[in-house]
């Protein structure tokens, strides 16, 4: 029994395999080029939103007695893309140690005087029935584009005993 013979390959067929080889080629350069462009924009992008939030947290009047622990900035999530980021993204999120524990959100006001804060507490104090670290008072602001939230938080005992005191401070897009 003899195999069917392969068909030949005819210059019609050659010229046909050519212009499709030569069609997805160029649909792959496309998407490279488009690929590339859009991962530039998005790097641009995070560029800008970093230095921008930076600038929100330099216009922040810290007092002497705070001081600063740590910061993340978070300008993309996984793969770049802020959609499956835990932290929001872009954000700027600032830890500090306060040496004494603020009586009243005035403390927060000063951070930012002239812009128009909306106070959660005007009392700091932790309550006498709580103990761990705990959030006392809290605030948000619009600067320049930017949620601001600030967060006085106390490492209280019951009865109202503070052994230490904290703020965070977080920068992010307005919606």
């Amino acid at each position: 029994m003899s195999s069917p013979a392969s068909p030949a390959v005819t210059p019609r067929r050659r010229r046909r395999g050519l212009v499709i080889g030569a069609v997805i080629g160029g649909a792959v350069l496309v998407l490279a080029i488009v690929a590339g462009a859009i991962a530039f924009q998005r790097d641009q992008a995070a560029t800008d939103a970093e230095s921008d939030m930076r600038a929100v947290a330099a216009s922040m009047q810290v007092p002497a007695d705070w001081t600063l622990t740590d910061e993340t900035i978070t300008t993309s999530g996984w793969l770049g893309i802020c959609a499956y980021s835990v932290q929001e993204c872009p954000s700027m999120q600032r830890n500090y140690t306060l040496e004494a524990l603020p009586d009243s959100s005035d403390a927060i006001v000063a951070l930012l005087p002239d812009a128009e804060w909306s106070i959660d507490s005007d009392d700091c104090r932790p309550p006498e029935n709580v103990s761990g670290v705990v959030g006392v008072c809290a605030g948000t602001t619009v600067v320049d584009g930017f949620d601001v939230s600030v967060t006085i938080t106390a490492d209280a005992e019951l009865g109202g005993e503070v052994s230490g005191a904290g703020a965070v401070v977080l920068i992010a897009p307005h919606d």
